[in-house]
């Protein structure tokens, strides 16, 4: 039995605190808050009870971050922006032989980690990146339903919706930046009858989504993490949006991609201004909607599937910890560096996240 705790690195941020209280729940492991405030460290520690210790680590002190993973069996990140973490606290958990789940990292992680693929695979570890709500659940819940789908018909056409509005972190603000000035050709438009059209990042798709959202705006991004699920299975058509969000944001999203930068604090803080907005005006909340659409005996098939939740930051936090449960329990499929959405399996994690109270839906037709 491995002894070695899990440790959350910012454990007193908006998620990494949540990550930290669900740890305690769901498992019974030791648990290490880590990060640069150590007054805060200490009065989270303290107020968490006996299984919870804390220790420095700074992403810019490398030191910090062996000496981190050295005690640890798996480091959940919740440190960002992405650009500014790269590879700094993976490469410290696989020179530790340490898992290594990140609510982030993104593209340019994953990237960054493409040489070191085969060392994390002969060491059997795991390493699972955008393990959060959106990206992370988003990209699992399309393969459930995929498969749920594929039951009962043979799935033709894939549509995935998903967005969150909340008061997000400026942390989280400066990820949507870098996120607008990636190459947009690769990232947006559609997979139809074999090939990759392209769209513009602002080509607006107006939707009807299930209540309690309604009419939305949804612009075409097709998001990493949906790779391997459309190669896997080449459907005619693949489409994945952002939604959840109105004209103001779609307004300051334009006003930084046009006019600022992106490594732009102003650029983030003018989206979150803007998404604030809307939260004040329509509330919090999220959904991933998804529609499998084919045929079977020349009839026309679909099967929607809906998770709605007006609490993101409760639901991103718990889809980190519950990846460290899967890791723990041996219920993944894949190791090495991937997206969690190709690394866990589908029916056993949804199945985790009805148990902590997330409920979905689904509608066959």
């Amino acid at each position: 039995m491995d002894n070695r705790a899990i440790a959350v690195l910012g454990a007193y941020g908006a998620t990494g605190s949540i990550v930290t209280k669900k740890l305690l729940e769901l498992t019974d492991k030791p648990i290490i808050v880590a990060g640069r405030n150590l007054t805060k460290l200490d009065n989270l520690s303290q107020s968490l009870g006996a299984r919870v210790t804390s220790q420095f680590a700074d992403i810019e002190q490398p030191e910090t971050l062996d000496k981190l993973a050295r005690r640890s069996q798996i480091i959940i990140n919740c440190v960002g922006p992405a650009h500014f973490v790269l590879d700094k606290v993976a490469i410290a958990a696989l020179d530790c032989n340490c898992h290594y789940i990140d609510v982030g990292g993104y593209d340019i992680l994953m990237e960054s980690l493409q040489t070191r693929q085969t060392e994390i695979e002969e060491k059997g570890l795991v390493f699972a990146i955008c393990a959060g709500w959106i990206p992370g659940l988003s990209g699992i819940f399309p393969r459930f339903i995929a498969k749920s789908a594929a039951n009962s018909f043979e799935v033709e056409s894939m549509e995935i919706y998903a967005g969150g509005r909340d008061e997000w972190s400026l942390t989280a603000g400066k990820d949507m930046v870098w996120t607008l000035f990636l190459d947009t050709s690769k990232i947006s438009g559609i997979y139809q009858d074999g090939e990759w059209v392209k769209k513009s990042l602002f080509s607006v798709n107006k939707i009807t989504l299930p209540p309690p959202m309604g009419k939305q705006i949804a612009l075409p991004v097709f998001d990493s993490q949906f790779k391997r699920l459309y190669e896997e299975n080449q459907y005619k058509f693949f489409g994945a949006y952002v939604s959840e969000f109105g004209w103001e944001t779609a307004k300051a999203l334009m006003f930084v991609k046009m006019f600022l930068n992106q490594k732009s604090e102003k650029g983030a803080r003018i989206i979150l201004k803007a998404i604030n907005k809307e939260c004040k005006k329509y509330g919090k909340s999220g959904m991933i909607h998804v529609i499998a659409k084919g045929e079977k005996n020349k009839l026309k098939k679909q099967i929607k599937g809906t998770i709605f939740t007006q609490e993101n930051y409760l639901l991103h936090g718990l889809v980190s910890v519950l990846s460290a449960q899967s890791i723990l329990d041996n219920k993944i499929v894949r190791r090495g560096v991937n997206f969690l959405a190709d690394v866990v399996e589908p029916d056993d994690f949804m199945n985790r996240v009805t148990k902590n109270g997330f409920e979905y839906s689904i509608v066959e037709k």
